[in-house]
């Protein structure tokens, strides 16, 4: 209330609480969805290498070079151990195609520092510890289709994909859900 004096110092305590109690209130929802923003970005990332590696998987010309670059693959198209069953299987070296370049581009799951940028490229320098410029790392292998085939003799193969999800500062991601199979 104003009296002649103006307005008394609890009413104006009053209106910057007020105040205050909005800002931090908009401050904390804008937070939350600049976390769900970031969230939604890294899934859209995660969903196109997703996409690159399984057509890398089924395009002809990328498989033959996959085949050829992975010595754990020369026993194709069988009999081979069956990787999945239980013996242990390196990770593998896989080409996806770049449309930038017009060309396949190698991807080595088996090296400690590939990975993928938050725009899907491949990059060179993953850490486990954090890295913002390349935070995604997808450890590929591939086995028999069949578990139950322990010698897997030339069927259809699988291509089991990991991810894994590494920044060094803002949202941590369960990635365990973006893990996916190819058949080939």
């Amino acid at each position: 209330m104003m009296n002649a004096k103006g307005i008394t110092l609890v009413e104006s305590l009053i209106g910057v609480s007020i105040v205050l109690i909005s800002v931090t209130g908009a401050s904390s929802l804008f937070r939350a969805i600049s976390a769900q923003q970031r969230t939604s970005d890294v899934a859209a990332v995660l969903s196109t290498i997703q996409t690159n590696i399984t057509a890398a998987v089924q395009n002809t010309d990328a498989w033959n070079n996959i085949v050829a670059a992975n010595p754990t693959m020369a026993c194709l198209p069988g009999p081979c151990p069956n990787f999945f069953g239980g013996t242990a299987v390196p990770p593998m070296k896989i080409f996806i195609y770049d449309i930038a370049t017009s060309a396949f581009q190698p991807y080595d799951s088996n090296s400690a520092t590939s990975g993928f940028g938050k725009n899907g490229k491949i990059c060179d320098s993953y850490s486990a510890a954090g890295n913002d410029a390349c935070p995604i790392k997808a450890v590929i292998n591939w086995g028999a289709a069949d578990n139950d085939d322990p010698t897997f003799t030339g069927g259809i193969v699988r291509v089991r994909v990991v991810f894994s999800y590494s920044p060094s500062s803002g949202v941590r991601l369960n990635t365990s859900r973006y893990n996916f199979n190819v058949l080939r």
